[in-house]
């Protein structure tokens, strides 16, 4: 949960808004394990979405006849 504060304050800083910060500490509230203080769930979130993002490319999701 430090390093969620620590990364959500330095994004809410950086892009100048208050709703990034709060954001992402929702996000990070979500995916956050409560028994250990520097574990991160924006971290946890990234690695997700980077492990559905391979896998869609390995199995082709590119190839998606999903038009409407």
């Amino acid at each position: 949960m430090i390093i969620d504060f620590i990364l959500a304050a330095y994004a809410g800083i950086s892009t100048e808004s208050f709703f990034v910060f709060v954001f992402l500490m929702v996000l990070s509230l979500l995916f956050a394990g409560p028994d250990r203080p520097f574990s991160s769930g924006l971290f946890r979130l990234a690695f997700i979405a980077l492990g559905i993002s391979a896998l869609m490319s390995l199995f082709g999701g590119s190839d998606c006849d999903c038009d409407l």
